[in-house]
């Protein structure tokens, strides 16, 4: 009895110092915790204030040299400025980084000489090897801003650094790259498409396209030349640029492309002939009517429209008394856009025995739509 008496308080004392030790280790842990927090809190807060410090500092600096004339004391000015901030500010990569930072946002917010002016600083005081040396992180949102920053300040020599990252595995530094090489390159912005191989998504398309449209038009290339690439996102966006800018003379190119195996680019090319009034499609468009998807369809339909013509107005017709309603209601969107002779035909629809053709024509004829 003694014996087993004594197995059960062994057996109790190691749970009660089990339970002791592991409290402590709780304790340990949440007291750990609570101090690395307020390290991090109390780190972020200093360099939260040594930034706006910093950043005070370097706007005064900066906007001085900016307003200040161009007379005879201008460049030794410049110089005492460069060489005060090598020697007081750009001994840390901290210093460096937040220059940088508030550099391009007064270059930013400048234009002409002024920009001029930063940017000569910009090289002067060595920032862009800064840049340049973060196109090698490891982190790709630190390469994506470096190549944002070296495209921004125009350091053209970064150009062929651009095309290679434009073909980078990462969605948003690939943006970054190409965009930069629309800004950094003059004699061939768009040569990064030609080996693009991952897909150019609509919102990539959308800021590129709002890139190249602050491009020189002198600059802009025929577009219809890479209509042939694999990538049918490439082709996708190359149909939207040709449409964007007016290239009326890639009509024929763009009537191939109706049969393109991916529906994206065949839409496009469809809305393209429309938008740019290419009357040679009319016919093509009216063939691939029937084997078409719904929205594409929808498409030819609005594109048709825009076209008009004596074959246009019968076909756009049939859809109206044919169609089911989504398709109906855009024919008679489409005739209503092509003038007089589509109201006539509007008109003739009101005296139709089907009530749906009526209730279309009604609304499309309505002048306060």
């Amino acid at each position: 009895m003694e014996s087993l008496s004594s197995s059960k308080s062994d057996q109790y004392d190691t749970i009660i110092t089990f339970c002791i030790a592991f409290i402590v280790c709780c304790l340990s842990g949440a007291f750990i915790t609570g101090v690395y927090l307020f390290y991090i809190r109390f780190r972020n807060q200093y360099y939260a204030k040594r930034i706006a410090r910093l950043e005070e500092r370097y706007g005064l600096l900066l906007t001085g040299i900016i307003f200040d004339e161009e007379d005879e004391q201008f460049e030794e000015k410049r110089k005492k400025l460069i060489k005060h901030f090598k020697k007081t500010y750009l001994r840390s990569h901290f210093n460096k980084r937040v220059l940088r930072k508030e550099l391009l946002k007064l270059y930013k917010s400048f234009s002409g000489s002024s920009q001029k002016v930063l940017r000569d600083l910009y090289l002067e005081l060595r920032l862009h090897k800064e840049a340049l040396a973060d196109l090698n992180s490891t982190d790709w949102s630190v390469r994506a801003d470096a190549v944002k920053e070296l495209g921004q300040i125009q350091y053209t020599d970064a150009k062929l650094k651009m095309l290679k990252l434009s073909s980078h595995e990462n969605p948003e530094l690939r943006l970054e790259a190409q965009a930069a090489f629309l800004a950094l390159e003059k004699e061939n912005p768009f040569g990064f498409l030609e080996t693009a191989k991952a897909k150019i998504t609509e919102w990539q398309q959308l800021n590129l396209e709002e890139i190249a449209k602050r491009i020189e038009s002198d600059k802009i290339p025929l577009f219809a030349s890479w209509f042939g690439l694999r990538n049918q996102s490439v082709v996708e966006f190359c149909v939207k640029m040709t449409a964007t800018f007016n290239q009326f003379e890639s009509g024929e190119a763009l009537i191939q492309l109706l049969h393109a195996k991916d529906i994206r680019v065949a839409k496009e090319a469809v809305k393209a002939l429309g938008n740019l009034f290419v009357v040679e499609a009319q016919l093509p468009l009216i063939e691939l009517y029937p084997g078409s998807s719904q929205e594409v369809q929808n498409e030819i339909i609005m594109s048709l429209g825009k076209l008009g013509g004596t074959e246009v107005l019968q076909f756009l017709t049939d859809i109206l008394y044919t169609a089911p309603h989504e398709q109906a209601m855009k024919a008679g969107m489409a005739i209503r856009s092509t003038g007089y002779d589509g109201d006539l035909i509007l008109q003739q629809a009101l005296q139709s025995e089907d009530t749906h053709v009526v209730a279309i024509a009604e609304h499309m004829l309505d002048e306060r739509i």
